[in-house]
C-alpha cells in the first residue's frame, strides 16, 4: 500500500533528474526535485517509465540510483522500492528505443511480460470495454494488435487504441448506434481494416 511516484525517463533532463544546484558559501548543493526527496524521506514504489528512452546523460543518473540507491549525495528511503519499464526487449523491433547495455541491466531484475491476446481483451472488458467490442476482438483477435511490419503514417490497431477508442465513443455518446462518425473515429483509432 505504498505510494506510487510515476516518472517518465523520455522527458526528463538532468535538472529532472538531479534538481536545482544552490550555494551556501563555496559550496554547491544539489536540492532535489519533489518527487525524489518524497521517496528519500518516506517509503514509495518509484516507477522510471520508459527507461529506453531516455537521454544518455539521465539513464547514467539512473545507473547510480538502481545501483547505490543514492544520486547526488541524497539516499532513498530504505522501505523505498524502484520498479522501471521499457518497450524494448527480444523481438521488440518496431519500437525506436535505445538498446540497453550489460552495465544497465546488470542493475536490474529483468522480466520480459508479453500478455496474451486472450489477456488482453480480458483486461479491457475489466476495466469497462463494452461488450461489443469485447466480442468483436474475441472473434477477430487480429485486430486487437498489430504484429509485423508497419508502413509509415498507417494507424494500427493497439491495446492503448482500443481503450481511447472507447473512452471517445463514450465520451461522444456514439456507442449505440451505426453512423458514419462512428465508422470515421473507429478507423482513426484503429486503423481502417479492423
Amino acid at each position: 500500500n505504498l505510494p506510487v511516484i510515476e516518472r517518465r525517463i523520455s522527458q526528463m533532463t538532468e535538472g529532472d533528474l538531479l534538481g536545482l544546484p544552490s550555494t551556501d558559501g563555496r559550496v554547491t548543493r544539489w536540492n532535489p526535485p519533489a518527487w525524489f526527496k518524497q521517496a528519500c524521506d518516506e517509503p514509495v514504489v518509484l516507477f522510471l517509465d520508459e527507461l529506453d528512452r531516455g537521454t544518455l546523460e539521465v539513464r547514467q543518473g539512473v545507473f547510480e540510483l538502481a545501483d547505490s540507491r543514492k544520486l547526488a549525495g541524497h539516499k532513498l528511503h530504505e522501505g523505498t522500492i524502484i520498479i522501471a519499464a521499457c518497450n524494448g526487449g527480444e523481438g521488440e523491433t518496431n519500437y525506436l528505443v535505445a538498446e540497453l547495455g550489460p552495465a544497465e541491466l546488470d542493475r536490474w531484475t529483468v522480466m520480459d511480460v508479453s500478455p496474451t491476446i486472450e489477456e488482453g481483451v480480458d483486461y479491457l472488458a475489466s476495466q469497462g470495454l463494452p461488450s461489443l467490442m469485447v466480442e468483436f476482438l474475441r472473434s477477430y483477435p487480429k485486430h486487437f494488435e498489430h504484429n509485423g511490419d508497419f508502413e509509415p503514417n498507417k494507424v494500427y490497431p493497439s491495446r492503448r487504441s482500443w481503450e481511447r477508442l472507447d473512452e471517445c465513443l463514450r465520451q461522444a455518446d456514439l456507442l449505440e448506434e451505426a453512423s458514419p462518425t462512428l465508422y470515421n473515429l473507429t478507423a482513426a483509432f484503429v486503423g481502417f481494416e479492423a
